[in-house]
Order: C-alpha cells, then sequence, then structure tokens
C-alpha cells in the first residue's frame, strides 16, 4: 500500500496570494519611504528629485516584473479583471512618466505633489486588486516561467526592501 502525500505537501505551501501580499507589504513601504516625501506641496527640489530617481529605477524594475506576472496569469483570471488591473497598471505607467518629467524640474512642487499623492494610491489599490485576483491560485498552477516570475518578485522585494 503506498501513501499519496501531494495533497497536504501541496495544502502546505503558500499560496500565491499570500506570497504576491508579502512582495507588496514590503514593495509598498519602500515606495512609500522614497516617494511621500514628494507628496508635500512644500517638498523641495532634492526631495522631488529623489523621488523621481526611485521611480524610475528600483520602482520602475519591480513594477516591470508585476507587469510581466500579470501577462502571465491573464489566462487564469477572470477576462473583466485582467483588462481592470491592466487598464490600472497602464495609468500608474502614465502617472510614472508624468512625474519623471516634471519631478526634477524646479517650481513643480504642487503638481508634483499631486501626482505623487495619485500615483501612491494607485499603486496601493493595484496591490490589493492583484492580490485578489490570484486568490485561489496555488504555485502548482502555474508555468514553471510563471513561478520563475514570482520567484524574481519575492526577491526583487527582499532586496529592495533595505
Amino acid at each position: 500500500m503506498t501513501c499519496d502525500t501531494r495533497g497536504s505537501i501541496s495544502s502546505s505551501r503558500p499560496s500565491v496570494e499570500s506570497l504576491l501580499a508579502s512582495v507588496h507589504t514590503r514593495w509598498l513601504d519602500q515606495v512609500r519611504r522614497f516617494v511621500e516625501p514628494a507628496t508635500l506641496t512644500t517638498a523641495g527640489f532634492w526631495d522631488r528629485w529623489s523621488a523621481t530617481r526611485y521611480l524610475g529605477d528600483q520602482f520602475l524594475d519591480h513594477f516591470r516584473l508585476e507587469r510581466a506576472f500579470l501577462a502571465s496569469i491573464g489566462y487564469l483570471l477572470d477576462a473583466a479583471e485582467a483588462v481592470r488591473l491592466t487598464e490600472r497598471a497602464e495609468r500608474i505607467e502614465i502617472i510614472r512618466d508624468s512625474l519623471d518629467q516634471e519631478g526634477r524640474l524646479r517650481g513643480t512642487g504642487a503638481a508634483v505633489a499631486e501626482e505623487t499623492g495619485a500615483l501612491l494610491l494607485e499603486v496601493s489599490t493595484w496591490c490589493a486588486e492583484m492580490e485578489l485576483a490570484v486568490a485561489g491560485l496555488r504555485r502548482e498552477m502555474l508555468f514553471p516561467e510563471t513561478n520563475a516570475l514570482l520567484d524574481h518578485l519575492i526577491a526583487s522585494a527582499s532586496l529592495t526592501a533595505r
């Protein structure tokens, strides 16, 4: 007689949702740390410039992984959810691009503060919606390439949290 332990092994593995939630917690903490100073209308040039640099480098690198992960799981999601997440990601890109232009200029404090606040809200909402969208997904349901992307997301959030 053999014993099949696959059920107990897979049920002890963390869900995609819990992994993504952990990644998002660390990532959002970092985003806030670098970007929140620029949400103040009284923020100085260097606060805006630092936020802009972060958004163009570390943030963008991680966000591209997030978008690649979304694209790789799109077939597992409700079509309307996938479209909504893609549209929100595009809004985040538009705001980030605008901040990249304005955040390095003098005299843009009020506009940068407003856009930075909007970006923080969009990113927070997008993360929450992503976590809801992957509820019920388990790693064994994903293609190997998608699992590799998830591993990159986990590593990206771990490395940049410092």
